[in-house]
């Protein structure tokens, strides 16, 4: 956590911890760039929270590094906007995804037949939604290692979903 919150600092990022999901329907995180401020709901404070906390502020710290230019809080009602949204937060997620799960670190543990979606984001510290969606992107981008990849998705849908 502290290395997500030094990148922020060195950012020029504000973490603001406010009750976000009273007011947004259950929205965890938000990422202001006009403001250059994260807004993070406060429950994620909590210890049992932990590896939410983590993976929610790499993802908005995610959306400042790869330039997000919508408001969540418009209605875009076009299919172009409405596709341009879905872009930005999987370009944020991918960074995210990256950051706190380095490709190179998880093939080799894959490699060497650690298969087991909780296992993996255990060590690594965040969510199993959020290792699944590393898997996902991994499974895409690394099609050499697909014989690897796909029977821990496979498993992971069952478990990590």
């Amino acid at each position: 956590m502290d290395s997500l919150k030094k990148l922020a600092v060195e950012m020029r990022i504000k973490i603001t911890y406010t009750p976000l999901g009273q007011f947004y329907d259950g929205l965890l995180g938000l990422y202001a760039p006009a403001e250059s401020t994260i807004y993070l709901d406060h429950s994620l404070l909590r210890a049992k929270n932990y590896f939410l906390h983590r993976c929610i502020l790499c993802e908005e710290l995610g959306h400042a590094v790869t330039g997000t230019t919508l408001s969540t809080f418009k209605v875009y009602t076009n299919y172009r906007m409405n596709r341009r949204i879905n872009q930005e937060e999987e370009s944020a997620l991918i960074w995210a995804t990256e950051y706190l799960i380095p490709t190179n670190e998880l093939l080799l543990l894959l490699e060497n037949g650690y298969h087991n979606c909780e296992d993996l984001s255990r060590y690594f510290g965040t969510t199993t939604w959020f290792m699944f969606r590393k898997l996902h992107f991994l499974n895409i981008g690394c099609k050499d290692k697909r014989d690897i990849i796909q029977p821990v998705i496979i498993n992971a849908k069952l478990t990590c979903v």
